[in-house]
């Protein structure tokens, strides 16, 4: 199961970073050697990037909050 890691305001004001975290594997999910984003398009970009075995792009998109990056 993936979490959705809200970190507004915790690295940089204002910025609307966020994370997902992996409850099987127990660690955040990483892409292309990132694990921190600071918007939806970042993330699509490094998921491109990652080759191999990575968790559906859907299923990550539907744990943010719909308006999560509204308020930014």
């Amino acid at each position: 199961m993936f979490r959705f890691i809200n970190l507004k305001n915790q690295i940089m004001d204002e910025t609307p970073s966020f994370a997902f975290y992996d409850t099987v594997k127990d660690k955040f999910i990483e892409l292309a050697g990132t694990q921190v984003w600071d918007s939806w398009g970042e993330f699509e970009e490094f998921y491109n990037l990652e080759a191999g075995n990575k968790p559906d792009l859907e299923r990550l998109r539907r744990k943010v909050p719909l308006d999560y990056f509204d308020y930014c």
